[in-house]
């Protein structure tokens, strides 16, 4: 389901997601700017905005998606760093087999993507394959909208994304009955009068469902953030931001 959903938005998503600083200072940062000798993993990529960004800090980055035309753009966009990233269309659930041999320095999980998991089953799996993937002192980094913020003020709509090229409608349903929001996407090209329309069901992770889940497999340390600028989270945050330390 999530890989048709990013299919229908390929050709659009540099418009819809526009590339941003904050992302890659926040990671540059928290490692303290020692990322010379460092590889990261970077969970759902994209078009590869952010591991571009990251490659000129780290000495190596791996980069995965579901999404092989997703995965083509980001390869197609800096050549010249070809030697410095690899890119492999593959399930974030997929990480442990994968990568059973190479230990990660940091490991990050942006633009949502943990909650396209079908339950709160996988994501403690996922987390654990990231533990296994991660050197002793390694980090694990995630980002995704704040669900504590959408259930408890029954948010439906989501800000609208527009620009000369592109309007992006984004609309949420809560389902009660099995806990599951139904993501809803409207996709107008202005230039072609062409209107996408598009679904899928998200798992609105908590932070304390997160929290028991971390504690639940003995992780060190854990921060949680409202924003890149590592404002304090709170439950009316636009966002939730975990720095771990598995």
């Amino acid at each position: 389901m999530k890989k048709k959903f990013y299919q229908s938005i390929a050709d659009y998503y540099d418009h819809i997601f526009s590339s941003s600083s904050n992302q890659a200072e926040f990671i540059v940062a928290q490692m303290h700017n020692h990322g010379l000798d460092k590889h990261l993993l970077e969970i759902g990529c994209g078009t590869g905005n952010l591991c571009w960004q990251l490659s000129t800090f780290f000495n190596k980055v791996t980069a995965i998606d579901l999404d092989a035309q997703m995965l083509q753009k980001a390869a197609e966009k800096a050549p010249h760093f070809k030697n410095k990233i690899d890119f492999y269309e593959l399930d974030m659930l997929g990480i442990g087999q994968k990568f059973s041999k190479t230990k990660f320095d940091a490991i990050i999980c942006f633009g949502n993507t943990m909650v396209h998991l079908r339950s709160l089953a996988e994501i403690k799996r996922f987390i654990q394959q990231v533990q296994q993937c991660l050197t002793p002192s390694g980090k694990f980094f995630i980002q995704i909208v704040n669900y504590d913020r959408i259930l408890q003020q029954n948010i439906e709509v989501l800000p609208m994304i527009e620009n000369d090229i592109i309007r992006f409608e984004r609309n949420y349903l809560y389902h009660a009955d099995r806990n599951k929001i139904e993501f809803k996407t409207y996709l107008t090209v202005k230039n072609q009068d062409m209107q996408i329309e598009n679904r899928v069901e998200l798992y609105p992770l908590l932070k304390q469902e997160l929290e028991d889940i971390f504690l639940s497999l003995g992780c060190r340390k854990t921060k949680f953030y409202g924003d890149f600028k590592k404002a304090e989270w709170t439950k009316s945050s636009m966002a939730l931001i975990a720095e771990i330390d598995i």
